[in-house]
């Protein structure tokens, strides 16, 4: 992989904006190279990302579990999945069943330092957060930037709900409506993603955010 100019670092809230952007090409994948983070494929309450991040990950190992399933007929883990308490989900790590908690917690630490190194860098960054429901935006922002100190570093949001209810100076909210409430619930399946909405929705997604890394390079 040839050298990257800047990093997409994903914050949740969850799997959509890694994603999006790396089927759509403009983040590489994992078999490219990417290095995985933490917000990458896990559901996470938005405010816990930015305690998370603001606390350097203490005691984010303390208080996994793994929650079986009852009734799993519909589910490709079968037998059920990993969660913490703080009802952060760690969907998509099916191979880890109830007997991998070491195996879980030696990837999740792995995804933790990716995370500390990509930081360090003096490469721009930016941070793309796709919000379900409650936002966190401004409280984020302060903490990414004591973080980051004087490297550069960009937000931008993705609110595909309607649900961020102001403007913030400095971060990015891109509003892009899902096509349609069935599509939002099934973005990730297969039959949507490739219809010709889902491909118009992915690729209207990733050429504003493209956009966006533009504006901020160019600076």
């Amino acid at each position: 992989m040839e050298e990257k100019k800047y990093e997409i670092v994903s914050l949740g809230c969850y799997c959509i904006s890694r994603t999006i952007l790396t089927r759509q090409h403009l983040k590489p994948s994992k078999a490219q190279g990417e290095l995985s983070c933490p917000f990458d494929l896990v559901i996470h309450p938005v405010k816990r990302i930015t305690y998370y991040i603001k606390n350097d990950f203490e005691g984010y190992l303390d208080d996994l579990y793994f929650e079986k399933y009852t009734r799993c007929w519909l589910d490709f883990r079968k037998k059920g999945i990993w969660k913490k308490t703080d009802n952060t989900e760690f969907f998509h790590d099916k191979d880890c069943n109830i007997n991998d908690k070491d195996k879980l917690t030696e990837r999740i630490s792995g995804r933790i330092e990716n995370f500390r190194k990509i930081i360090k860098d003096y490469k721009p960054i930016i941070f793309v957060q796709a919000l379900k429901k409650e936002e966190d935006i401004e409280n984020l922002y302060e903490v990414l930037k004591s973080i980051r100190g004087n490297k550069p570093f960009k937000l931008v949001i993705l609110d595909f709900n309607d649900v961020v209810t102001k403007e913030y100076k400095n971060v990015s909210v891109l509003k892009i409506p899902f096509p349609s409430k069935k599509y939002g619930k099934y973005w990730d399946r297969k039959k949507y993603y490739e219809s010709k909405e889902g491909k118009l929705f992915e690729e209207t997604v990733t050429q504003q955010v493209k956009s966006e890394i533009d504006k901020f390079m160019k600076n």
